[in-house]
């Protein structure tokens, strides 16, 4: 019973990880589109879960927000 306890949470933990190793790749990739095509970068960010994210990427995700915002027109 112990292992499987074990088990279950290295997979969650796994997964966790994952998705938010995920969720830097998109946010470094919307800052590359930002100024580019600020309507890709704000689609990308969309998709993000922000409540997951920790204090450093929730900053870097919150300036590319503003960044494609800016860029394509949208009154912040």
């Amino acid at each position: 019973m112990k292992s499987l306890l074990n088990i279950i949470t290295l997979f969650v933990l796994f997964q966790f990880s994952s998705c938010l190793q995920e969720s830097k790749r998109n946010i470094d990739y919307a800052l590359s589109l930002a100024g580019s095509q600020p309507d890709s970068a704000i689609s990308v960010l969309s998709d993000i879960n922000r409540h997951k994210l920790n204090k450093e990427w929730l900053a870097k995700y919150s300036l590319a927000y503003y960044w494609a915002q800016d860029k394509s027109g949208i009154d912040i």
